[in-house]
């Protein structure tokens, strides 16, 4: 199975590149975070949020842990809901050392609590 992780420097400009895969009868993986010093809280579930909209399921989801702070990312418990309700899968980047305990340990109650034998919806990048 070959994986298209596609991305941008702007949210339209990765939505834009997924519809050129689309077309091609491909089921591209847009990877996409919110990084920055901004408040995030708010703003990295809403942009998640706004890609898991009816008119974006032709394509897959790539989140990076780290862009949801520590208290918010049972926020991600959320996105991995809409992600199987909806039959999407949702690629979790893997972490630098310092996350990479919490991160093997959350993606893990997130596979439990989404699991679906038929249609996994969450899965576990490496970094290499």
């Amino acid at each position: 199975m070959v994986f298209f992780f596609l991305g941008g420097f702007t949210k339209h400009e990765a939505l834009q590149t997924c519809r050129r895969y689309m077309l091609c009868n491909q089921r591209p993986i847009l990877n996409y975070a919110v990084e920055g010093n901004i408040q995030r809280s708010s703003i990295v579930l809403e942009e998640y949020m706004s890609l898991l909209l009816p008119q974006h399921r032709n394509f897959d989801i790539a989140l990076k842990y780290s862009s949801f702070d520590e208290k918010d990312r049972n926020k991600l418990f959320s996105v991995a809901r809409i992600c199987r309700d909806q039959n999407r899968r949702m690629f979790i980047d893997a972490e630098e050392d310092a996350l990479y305990s919490m991160y093997k340990e959350e993606v893990r109650k997130l596979i439990s609590v989404t699991l679906d034998k038929k249609y996994p919806t969450v899965y576990k990048t490496y970094q290499m």
